[in-house]
């Protein structure tokens, strides 16, 4: 019975990053997996997915929805596909499925028709969801979620047992060509390609697209509700501190491991202040560990604490900042979309880098947490961001739109 407990508990655990996993952990997941491929078979009968020849011609596509109920940065980076869908075939009616955190950026989206909300785990909400969206007769559905292929090939006969459902797969096709009616190939993680163009190549395997919507951005919608206050809120920060603008330091991580460190953040603080009087520094996070850091704030006007009561308050935030700092990518993506300079602190150097903006990439040490980068190569890094973009602004004239540049 101790055995089957501590099997579970090594199940339900929240996975971190793979190099941190127990050995119990990754026996688990080894299990989980071969399991998953002998189920291939007999579940593959009862999807029966939908085989036709693809890609579909888009005149004979009428709606498309789009599985995307995972991390908030990873709904960012998914934002062209439905953007060039309704440039270019405006009578494609969008679904799309958020989970409970990503679907505030959904729900304020004048892009997508139709919002649902679907979790991971099994639950009367989901199945109410599920139900809700097999209603609509959608031709197409793509699965995005590419860590929950065999979950998202059951969603999508349940939203439209006659549909084409697509993905994208590093390996195992035989497996997931039984579940799906069109598997697209993925790059490995050894040569990452942008998350971007991976979601483009799944959408194009599925329906006959042109080739530039490799070519299209992240972005993010105007929220006037929020901005029509919120500007006001910030412009008042600015007026009574004397500033002419601000950059903002970013301290929270979607993991602990991830984050830079309060106190980091602070130095970080100190030293962009003392070689920009003109500009206001902001850190934010999490509304929970707001006190936290309240707590640390140094004396001043210069540096203060950015309350954001929602994502959407700190996406206005970042469009109107001159640059951002952050250790979480979610953020990362979220500069790129609303086009402000970036320097991400990232773990490793496979994962996805920022895309929309001029930016700079710092990764640790090998073997390394991101905490150890020192707060003087930051501060230098972001110095070099902000001169190459005003650099560019002088000999523009207009607003910085460069290539991501990783160090």
């Amino acid at each position: 019975m101790f055995g089957i407990k501590k099997l579970l508990a090594a199940r339900s655990r929240r996975r971190t990053h793979s190099q941190f996993d127990s050995s119990l952990r990754r026996t688990v997941r080894k299990v989980e997996g071969r399991i998953k491929f002998l189920l291939a078979n007999p579940l593959g009968s009862i999807l029966n997915p939908r085989k036709t020849n693809t890609p579909i011609p888009l005149s004979q596509v009428s709606s498309i929805f789009i599985i995307r109920h995972d991390a908030l940065g990873d709904a960012v980076l998914t934002t062209p596909l439905w953007r060039y869908l309704q440039r270019h075939a405006p009578h494609i009616k969008i679904g799309v499925a958020g989970s409970d955190r990503s679907r505030i950026i959904f729900s304020n989206d004048p892009d997508i028709d139709e919002i649902y909300s679907f979790s991971k785990a099994p639950s009367i909400g989901l199945l109410k969801e599920l139900l809700r969206a097999r209603k609509t007769r959608w031709d197409v559905i793509v699965n995005l979620n590419y860590h929950d292929k065999t979950r998202g090939a059951i969603f999508a006969k349940i939203i439209s047992p006659k549909g084409i459902s697509a993905t994208g797969i590093h390996g195992n096709s035989d497996k997931y060509e039984r579940l799906y009616s069109v598997v697209a190939f993925r790059p490995s993680v050894e040569h990452p390609v942008p998350m971007v163009r991976q979601n483009a190549m799944v959408l194009k395997a599925a329906v006959d697209l042109p080739e530039d919507l490799y070519d299209e951005l992240p972005s993010l919608p105007h929220y006037p509700k929020i901005e029509n206050t919120y500007h006001q809120e910030i412009s008042d920060i600015l007026l009574r501190s004397g500033k002419k603008d601000y950059i903002i330091i970013n301290s929270d991580a979607s993991q602990l491991y991830r984050e830079w460190g309060i106190d980091n953040c602070i130095a970080l603080a100190e030293l962009i202040a003392e070689r920009y009087p003109e500009r206001h520094v902001f850190l934010t996070s999490a509304p929970e560990r707001a006190h936290v850091v309240l707590s640390k704030l140094p004396e001043g006007n210069s540096i203060s604490y950015l309350r954001t009561p929602s994502i959407l308050h700190l996406a206005v935030a970042l469009r109107g900042a001159v640059a951002a700092v952050s250790p979480d990518t979610s953020i990362v993506h979220f500069a790129g979309a609303v086009r402000t300079p970036i320097l991400g602190l990232y773990l490793e150097e496979n994962e996805f880098p920022p895309i929309g903006s001029p930016s700079k990439v710092l990764l640790p040490e090998k073997g390394k947490l991101p905490s150890s980068i020192p707060v003087q190569t930051v501060f230098q890094a972001l110095v070099e961001l902000l001169g190459m973009t005003s650099d560019n602004e002088e000999s523009s004239g207009s607003a910085v739109r460069r290539p991501t540049v990783i160090l």
